[in-house]
């Protein structure tokens, strides 16, 4: 890892310290998780016992949403911050599986759904153009690892304020990148929270002739 992503996992690590299991050490104090994990709880209602990657698991919260939930699946949750992981071990173990990752080393394995919440809050260099160019690269990474559904969100570019070290992506620059590269098929929610957005990109965007439309998932 470079010196930029030491400084984020040592960020996260200090915040764990200070607050322990709680959104405060995620720099979410609002935290609001089970907003941001509607979409894909939405589709994982619809279809049970999916494999899930849960790709910067953080402690572990979107775990606890699909048990109360009742939702049966086969989750993978994997961050790059030790204490994270460890947590999430010791109070989580027994429903998932939880690894610590490298965020630049390539990814293995595919799910049904993938998902990544906040992993691309913060910039991963001081040149605009360097830590965007990660954010296009490791989204690829990420839709080829799943088979359904990949679900990101971002902090969007309509704010009142940004914090130093926070990574607003503008959403346009995101979708003409991705259509068509990856995928043809997806859709942006901004209903859920003013100061974000999530993008869910379909692995499958054939069309059915001669109606026209998409395939069913």
């Amino acid at each position: 890892m470079n010196e930029s992503f030491d400084n984020i996992r040592n960020g996260y690590a200090e915040m764990f310290r200070k607050h322990g299991v709680s959104s405060d050490a995620m720099y979410m104090p609002k935290g609001r998780h089970e907003i941001r994990y509607r979409p894909l709880l939405d589709h994982l209602f619809r279809n049970p016992d999916s494999t899930v990657l849960d790709y910067g698991c953080g402690l572990g919260y979107l775990l606890e949403d699909i048990l109360e939930s009742g939702i049966q699946c086969d989750y993978q949750g994997v961050d790059f911050v030790a204490e994270f992981i460890n947590s999430c071990r010791s109070r989580l173990g027994a429903h998932g599986r939880f690894d610590i990752i490298d965020p630049k080393a390539p990814l293995s394995g595919t799910y049904d759904f993938v998902f990544a919440s906040g992993v691309f809050n913060l910039a991963t260099s001081s040149d605009q153009y360097t830590s965007l160019t990660y954010v296009k690269e490791r989204i690829s990474e990420l839709f080829n690892a799943c088979k359904i559904l990949l679900i990101v969100d971002f902090l969007s570019p309509h704010v009142d304020f940004s914090q130093d070290g926070a990574q607003h992506v503008d959403y346009r620059e995101i979708v003409d990148w991705f259509v068509p590269k990856l995928t043809r098929r997806w859709m942006m929610r901004h209903d859920l929270l003013p100061y974000e957005y999530t993008l869910i990109l379909y692995r499958n965007d054939e069309i059915t002739r001669p109606e026209n439309i998409f395939e069913s998932i």
